[in-house]
């Protein structure tokens, strides 16, 4: 790459989020940063005796409105606050650097029905392995999806330009070889902050009388990172390297959040 392409190639990146940003229309702007919110506030001032039995999940009773709407559900204003807050966030990121709005539309689905099913089930199944009863609400389960997905959007905005415009290993020289190893290096060094993030979601912390749910903040994780991965592959392009490397960070992942769950059957089952 010469210093004339280098130039106009970080130009042309540093443009993109800009350019993204303004190509979302109003309704993606009004659905995503006014409604959604908006609907998340209004079940936080409806009346403790609806919240409690129609949205917030009860592992022993499990109501079928709970299911769908205990992620939209808060009692507190400072748990409320704290995740609109980094939905905020996370949504900013994604109308920056998501290039694909099927590939957002798609997700956006797929996370309503998957992660309040989905969360809901392992909630439940957790609880009953472990011989408790226990309540179920928050968004953060969408929160962690989103972050997952932002942040490798942002990731994928960094590298994957990057790794295309180098031609095939064989027709490398040994300078473009080293120079695109040290790039799958800090690559892989990424993906593994995101899983270790993520592994800090998934955390059972107790604090002010309440645990967080950790199993539906992973399982939002989970399907965060899982998800828009394949929506890239069908609606976008199959991206050998990066897909690879993702892939094997959601193995990793798995594994080291079954060996946590373990621990924590042992702990509470020896402590219940």
């Amino acid at each position: 790459m010469g210093r004339n392409e280098a130039r106009e190639f970080i130009q042309t990146k540093i443009s993109e989020p800009f350019i993204n940003l303004k190509a979302w229309n109003y309704t993606d702007w009004l659905i995503f940063w006014v409604l959604i919110p908006l609907i998340i506030v209004s079940i936080y001032y409806s009346p403790s005796s609806i919240k409690e039995q129609f949205f917030i999940l009860n592992t022993s009773t499990c109501q079928i409105t709970s299911i769908f709407f205990h992620e939209f559900t808060h009692s507190s204003e400072s748990h409320l606050l704290g995740n609109l807050g980094f939905y905020y966030v996370w949504l900013g990121i994604l109308f920056a650097f998501e290039k694909s709005k099927k590939v957002f539309h798609f997700s956006a689905v797929i996370f309503f029905f998957s992660i309040t099913i989905l969360g809901s089930v392992a909630t439940i199944v957790f609880w009953d392995v472990i011989g408790k009863i226990g309540t179920s609400q928050g968004f953060s389960g969408f929160v962690a999806a989103l972050s997952v997905y932002a942040s490798i959007s942002l990731i994928r905005w960094v590298f994957v330009d990057i790794i295309n415009f180098f031609p095939d290993w064989y027709q490398m020289k040994k300078i473009d070889r080293i120079i695109f190893f040290a790039i799958i290096i800090l690559l892989a060094f990424a993906l593994l902050v995101i899983i270790t993030v993520g592994l800090k979601f998934g955390l059972f912390i107790s604090g002010n009388g309440f645990v967080s749910n950790g199993i539906v903040h992973f399982t939002g994780y989970l399907i965060g990172l899982i998800v828009p991965l394949f929506l890239y592959r069908k609606f976008v392009k199959k991206e050998l390297i990066f897909d690879s490397i993702v892939l094997f960070s959601v193995f990793l992942i798995i594994l080291q959040y079954y060996l946590y769950l373990q621990k924590v059957v042992i702990i509470v089952k020896g402590t219940g």
